[in-house]
């Protein structure tokens, strides 16, 4: 463990120890007026996140699982959605898949043929944040 003193150097030492040891983490971020004023991105250079989607209404189910034919993503949306997206990645974080969503409401018919025998993830994005996460098991 890295260890520091006053100021912004414990952030970082806790930074680049979890760096080092493969864990992504973020300094925590101070929010303007208490976290009553509504964010935005700023010009001046400075990129503020926008709020969270709320992930409670926001569903992901995967059938079957495992898997060794036809997979189906159901998904459902928050009505205040406007960009979402499901993406499949390789147990090495690697996208292989990025599918668009453009109803509040649906399923998408995915061959498994087109992915190898492994286990992957399938992550709801919804504005640029992942809301939901599921494992996907293939099997041939």
């Amino acid at each position: 463990m890295i260890t520091a003193g006053a100021g912004k150097a414990p952030i970082q030492a806790k930074a680049m120890d979890n760096y080092a040891n493969g864990i992504q983490w973020y300094p925590p971020i101070v929010l303007p007026n208490g976290g009553n004023a509504p964010l935005s991105r700023s010009d001046a250079g400075i990129a503020l996140l926008a709020p969270m989607p709320k992930a409670a209404s926001n569903k992901l189910v995967i059938l079957p699982n495992p898997a060794s034919g036809q997979v189906t993503i159901r998904y459902a949306l928050d009505l205040e959605t406007t960009r979402a997206v499901i993406e499949i990645t390789d147990i090495e974080g690697k996208t292989i898949i990025l599918l668009p969503v453009s109803d509040f409401k649906g399923e998408i018919q995915l061959a498994d043929s087109r992915l190898l025998p492994g286990i992957y993830a399938v992550r709801l994005l919804v504005d640029d944040f992942p809301v939901r996460t599921q494992k996907l098991v293939i099997i041939k």
